[in-house]
């Protein structure tokens, strides 16, 4: 008897562990954001200095963290031989959202100085402003400011996903088996738009 104790204790602090450790994930600081987007902004406009176009734009981001948690953890028996089970489980959702809309950046090669230096606090890969405007929308968004009128974007969403799932059967006589079971999801959704000139 003392082993099987032992075994759902084992079980049960393994569910439980897995469903804080897997909760410890967290969104895009801020101050990180902020610096990434301003360090994006200065290369736009280096990419602007270098073609003789205007400096004196902004664009314009809205972004949308949300987590969502849920997480399950039960118990329940099974007789194989009379194809008998019994199960009971208890859920738990949690949805955390938090957004920043129409922040403006200015489009200044002057923006550049916050990618470089010892103590910089930005995303090193980007966050793909500069893939849209300075790349992928760069030739529209070049006409636009000779012609001095119009508006180019971007809108994507990044969702990460990562499950944790578990249980423990322990025979209590003959063939019948009890244990604990359990299963934590974790759901990290990044929503972002972007538009130069603002709208």
């Amino acid at each position: 008897m003392g082993l099987r104790i032992l075994v759902l204790s084992a079980g049960l602090s393994v569910a439980f562990a897995s469903s804080v450790f897997a909760q410890n994930g967290k969104g895009v600081p801020d101050d990180i954001m902020i610096n990434s987007l301003r360090c994006e902004a200065g290369k736009i406009g280096r990419k602007l200095q270098a073609a003789n176009l205007p400096l004196d734009k902004k664009m314009a981001v809205t972004w949308k963290d949300s987590q969502t948690n849920n997480g399950t953890f039960g118990a329940g028996f099974k007789i194989p031989i009379f194809d008998i089970g019994l199960s009971g489980d208890l859920t738990r959702e949690e949805l955390n959202e938090t957004s920043s809309d129409g922040i403006t950046f200015n489009l200044h090669p002057d923006n550049y100085a916050v990618c470089t230096g010892f103590k910089k606090r930005i995303i090193p890969e980007g966050v793909g402003v500069y893939h849209c405007i300075g790349e992928q929308k760069y030739a529209t968004f070049a006409y636009a400011l000779e012609n001095r009128a119009g508006s180019v974007g971007c809108h994507y969403k990044i969702s990460l996903v990562k499950k944790i799932s578990g249980s423990a059967k322990i025979p209590v006589w003959g063939p019948v088996e009890f244990g604990p079971s359990g299963s934590y999801g974790d759901t990290a959704g990044y929503d972002m738009a972007v538009a130069a000139p603002p709208k």
